[in-house]
């Protein structure tokens, strides 16, 4: 697959059109992963008794709480996504809750002038 391809448009200069290539460019972005070491608060799999705060467009209920476990000396909570069903989230109110961030892989978005067309995992080339 191409890091970038192109496609013509047409341009207007000193009242003469003419044909011009505009590259579609990859914007990098990198994933990356580090060690929690911390006890959370764990809301997982509460959804039902704490549904004002899986509230999927109104975060006010979950931002008093946090606000109030921060207050209180909480290093964070862990919650189920409510965008991605069967994932889980935490959200670390301490940054020394967390060590040794790194780099796990490389993506690049291709942006095509409407939307993402295509993303790709950049890697190593092995001759």
């Amino acid at each position: 697959m191409s890091a970038a391809s192109s496609r013509g448009c047409s341009a207007i200069n000193g009242g003469a059109r003419r044909r011009t290539q505009t590259r579609r460019r990859p914007a990098p972005s990198g994933g990356y992963v580090v060690d929690l070491d911390a006890e959370l608060h764990d809301i997982r799999g509460k959804r039902d008794t704490q549904a004002s705060v899986y509230h999927t467009t109104n975060y006010a209920a979950g931002q008093v709480l946090a606000y109030h476990l921060r207050e209180a000396g909480s290093y964070g909570i862990a919650y189920n996504s409510v965008r991605h069903a069967g994932g889980e989230c935490v959200a670390v109110f301490r940054p020394k809750a967390l060590s040794n961030c790194r780099q796990e892989r490389h993506l690049c978005y291709v942006w095509d002038g409407e939307a993402i067309s295509t993303v790709y995992e950049k890697s190593e080339l092995k001759l």
